[in-house]
């Protein structure tokens, strides 16, 4: 799920909540597929940064956002 704001001009940033693939799906490359487009209608909206959150335990979607240089910027309190 992708929130935006109203007047994308005067946002500099995307949060993005969820991005989910159905099991039966998983391993299509459905994932990078999505992510590429949040980065590239961030670079094409001149976006300047990408949020992510996803469950800490969710290591494979953790790897695939490392794979597109996402870093790590924190917990919430309740994945610590």
């Amino acid at each position: 799920r992708l929130h935006l704001w109203n007047d994308l001009s005067k946002m500099h940033n995307i949060l993005v909540t969820h991005l989910l693939v159905a099991k039966e799906h998983i391993g299509r490359g459905l994932g990078s597929y999505m992510i590429s487009e949040v980065i590239n209608f961030a670079k094409n909206e001149s976006k300047r940064n990408i949020f992510l959150e996803v469950l800490a335990t969710n290591k494979s979607a953790i790897e695939l956002y490392l794979k597109f240089g996402f870093e790590e910027g924190g917990y919430h309190a309740q994945d610590s």
